[in-house]
């Protein structure tokens, strides 16, 4: 997911490549950590009544600790993809490994779910997959959910639907088909980027503060559903809003990884989008919603991460498009107990909360 839109336009931010930098601790923890093990992949796919049941259920997980949701999911015989993602990244924290190449090893086994990626300023980090997509706990292992008779798969950059009885079209798609545009019939959430002709600061950003072994790690996504309320048909209906996420890291064989630490953050945003007009007659307007996440003192965890909804079941009878999105300011600082105050401040004469 990403744009605003399911649909959702995320741009990665990264490239990969191999850097060395070694560092004497020989386990990814500094406390003692319990082992992880792997859940067995399950096929089940969760089905659900509306979009809305979605969001709500979606906007849940901030508060839950992992073992609050593998608790859930086997009571309910299912195994998320992002409670996958979350026990193999776990896996890989609590081993000892003695050389980047074993973790490299380790990543390559588990490219469904974890990846190591090189950030623009050179910094590696070692990531879940999909890990601020908000529907991550709500798919399965191929990515897939139902609402009534609509299939939905997400990938890195879009969500794209089918009707149910296309599942196995939709199943047997991949990225590279995602991005190469080969989805035949299927459904893809508008997503867009453009300007508003003054105040663009990106559709997704992400800062970051470090001293020499700690950084915490601030990420915005602009965030777009784009799905069917009554059949796979027009009108089509659109939610607007954004996601934000907080990490602590600490730094192992040279890499970043999400490590335990107290976060804290209060993140003010301006967040833009254009609706092409509803009236044949009418030119479309940029709209602006003010949102804030604040967190104080939540943990130890390894992440906080919550989104927010500025717009739902937007549709548009005459030309069913949706919108363009991106954020127009920023006023917002992040902390965790053992690194700098990360900072963002952009705009911020347009942000009044």
């Amino acid at each position: 997911m990403k744009n605003i839109i399911p649909v959702r336009a995320r741009n990665s931010f990264f490239i990969c490549i191999l850097l060395g930098n070694w560092l004497t601790s020989c386990s990814f923890e500094e406390q003692d950590v319990s082992p992880y093990t792997a859940t067995q992949p399950s096929s089940k796919i969760q089905s659900f009544s509306s979009f809305e049941d979605v969001r709500l259920l979606s906007n849940t997980y901030s508060s839950k600790s992992l073992e609050e949701i593998i608790a859930e999911e086997d009571a309910n015989g299912f195994a998320s993809f992002g409670r996958l993602s979350d026990e193999i990244y776990m896996q890989a924290v609590s081993q000892n490994f003695s050389s980047v190449d074993e973790l490299y090893d380790f990543v390559n086994n588990n490219a469904t779910f974890v990846e190591i990626v090189v950030e623009e300023d050179g910094e590696k980090s070692f990531r879940r997959k999909l890990q601020n997509d908000p529907y991550r706990y709500l798919i399965n292992q191929d990515r897939i959910f139902i609402i009534k008779d609509d299939a939905f798969k997400i990938f890195a950059s879009k969500m794209i639907s089918l009707p149910v009885a296309q599942l196995k079209k939709l199943q047997q798609m991949n990225e590279l088909d995602v991005i190469n545009g080969a989805i035949g019939d299927a459904q893809v959430g508008a997503s867009g980027r453009t300007t508003d002709l003054a105040y663009d600061i990106g559709s997704n950003i992400v800062k970051i503060t470090a001293n020499s072994n700690e950084r915490v790690v601030l990420e915005l996504n602009t965030q777009v559903n784009s799905y069917n309320i009554y059949a796979y048909t027009q009108p089509k209906c659109y939610d607007v809003g954004a996601t934000v996420s907080i990490k602590g890291q600490r730094k192992f064989l040279g890499i970043w990884y999400d490590d335990k630490r107290t976060l804290s953050g209060d993140v003010k945003l301006a967040l833009d989008y254009l609706f092409p007009s509803s009236s044949l007659y009418l030119e479309p307007l940029w709209l602006r919603s003010q949102l804030r996440f604040t967190i104080i003192g939540y943990g130890p965890s390894r992440e906080w991460t919550q989104t927010q909804w500025a717009v739902v079941q937007y549709n548009n009878p005459i030309t069913n498009a949706g919108p363009s999105i991106h954020f127009g300011a920023s006023d917002s600082w992040a902390k965790t107990a053992a690194s700098p105050t990360l900072y963002f401040q952009i705009n911020t004469s347009l942000i009044s909360i």
